[in-house]
């Protein structure tokens, strides 16, 4: 076997020792490799003594919380880790999705406990973050497509901070009333609307068509634990603190998305010129979509299943609390594992695609997340904690993988300079049947019940995967390759205060 030679720069001395045979996987992620060179000894005697080559690296290994870290780290990052933006992207979105969990669990919290809202008043909460989607949705593509779409997240981010901040001082003070929270909820909305259609817009621009599967999914694989995490820490701080804290914590989340958005040195592509006015920009995604079958099959069956999963997920907070009895703590806990789901489908995404094809694992993830919403009822009759998490773990591992998947799509097909309308356009499609789902299962929730009306939003969204049988999406079996397109290069330090605009 060859001896292995290994420099240490810091006392210039040489060890030897053998290469290993074999690295297993935890061994190679959690290792961290050093430069060897390795002597060959030659089994001739009359030749030689022998020869030096490169080898395997030695791995040393790492203990201890510091290699879980870069376990994580590389797992997230993968063949990623040394694009220029990708690192900040990702932190961003793990920072955003810990905001996003303590909001989401907070906000009805206070609807319910502290302003003594029915299913009727918490529907409508549900549903003013959404209702921007369809009423100002082609207005934020259009600005998307026009200017650059980093400073677009970063002021989206600095405003959702405000209307946090806002929230959380109100309640402190005694004076938050529901209709307040109705206000803050529909501009926190907005901006959430804004954010994510530049978002979307941002990555094709600053990834290649190689690259764009694995950025969504190890965007979606690093969020996870942030999901799970954060729902249990919701739940946590919001029984110990309460609700008003909890969203002073939530509130600075989004203000470090910000600050991490705006230290990116990254040059961004002047956007193309505009020769339409703004409303005919308006008008050109909504024809782009209305004139690919790929994207109109998509936008129905997804608008189709959110109307069926916020029918179910209007009534879901008020059934746990009020027919069920749980407690904010134990809620928590039982949203932070359904959030595992999140986790599985980040990784199962691109094993779905090359094992079954893109098409069918569309429609087979649409399937499944209809399934997996009829156990939630069944929660009354016994182990609710359970039910409730085995059926929230099935629905996000199936949202996970159709939706990674479904935007890659979208990104794939769609020309650079009209990403931004066609993701508006999509999105007010896609979102606009959540606010109608969310005030219907409030009203069904006040007339029909809890759990009938949980019953029948999983039953609506079981028609959403026959919209992708009767459609071309069934028959891909991957995602169609983009044109080339020139991706950003750093920026050096002296233009990093003043970036170039993006091209749209």
């Amino acid at each position: 076997m060859a001896s292995v030679i290994l420099d240490r720069e810091s006392a210039g001395k040489v060890i030897g020792q053998a290469p290993p045979a074999k690295y297993s996987f935890w061994t190679s992620i959690t290792s961290k490799a050093r430069l060897t060179r390795c002597f060959v000894p030659q089994t001739d005697a009359r030749g030689p003594p022998g020869y030096m080559q490169e080898c395997p690296p030695v791995r040393v290994r790492e203990g201890g919380m510091r290699a879980v870290g870069k376990v994580f780290a590389r797992l997230a990052a993968g063949p990623l880790h040394d694009h220029p933006i990708f690192k900040r992207v990702l932190t961003t979105q793990v920072s955003v999705s810990l905001g996003q969990q303590v909001t989401s669990l907070a906000l009805p919290t206070i609807g319910i406990i502290f302003l003594n809202a029915g299913p009727m008043e918490i529907g409508i909460l549900a549903a003013l973050p959404w209702v921007s989607s369809p009423l100002l949705g082609p207005i934020a593509g259009a600005v998307v497509d026009r200017f650059p779409r980093r400073p677009i997240m970063v002021a989206a981010d600095t405003g959702r901070f405000l209307c946090l901040l806002a929230i959380a001082s109100g309640l402190l003070i005694g004076e938050l009333t529901l209709y307040q929270l109705y206000v803050i909820a529909f501009l926190f909305g907005s901006l959430g609307l804004f954010f994510d259609i530049a978002y979307q817009a941002y990555l094709p621009a600053n990834f290649t068509h190689g690259q764009l599967l694995q950025a969504n999914s190890r965007v979606e694989l690093a969020r996870s634990p942030a999901l799970v995490g954060g729902a249990a820490l919701a739940g946590l701080v919001i029984s110990g603190v309460g609700p008003a804290r909890a969203l002073f914590g939530a509130a600075f989340s989004y203000l470090f998305s910000g600050i991490n958005l705006a230290a990116i040195k990254v040059v961004e592509h002047a956007p193309a010129p505009h020769k339409r006015s703004l409303l005919g920009d308006l008008g050109s995604g909504l024809v782009m979509v209305a004139r690919d079958p790929i994207l109109r099959s998509i936008a129905t069956a997804t608008a189709v299943s959110n109307l069926g999963v916020f029918i179910f997920s209007a009534v879901s907070l008020v059934f746990a609390y009020r027919s069920l009895h749980l407690s904010a703590g134990l809620i928590g806990f039982i949203v932070a594992a359904g959030n595992l789901g999140f986790l599985i489908g980040a990784a199962a995404a691109p094993w779905g695609v090359r094992r079954l094809g893109l098409g069918r694992t569309l429609a087979l993830s649409q399937l499944f997340l209809a399934f997996s919403l009829f156990f939630a009822p069944l929660a009354l009759f016994g182990m609710p904690v359970v039910m409730l998490s085995g059926s929230l773990l099935l629905q996000n591992l199936h949202t996970n993988v159709y939706v990674i998947n479904q935007i890659t799509l979208r990104q794939s097909i769609t020309p650079r300079e009209i990403m931004g309308r066609m993701n508006a356009t999509m999105r007010a499609l896609i979102v606009g049947s959540v606010p109608i789902g969310s005030i219907l299962g409030g009203y069904l929730g006040t007339t029909l019940g809890l759990p009938q009306t949980m019953v029948l939003g999983a039953a609506i969204a079981l028609l959403a995967p026959l919209f992708l049988l009767a459609g071309p999406v069934i028959r891909l079996r991957a995602t169609p390759h983009r044109p080339a397109e020139a991706v950003p290069v750093t920026a050096a330090p002296a233009a990093a205060a003043s970036p170039a605009t993006v091209s749209a």
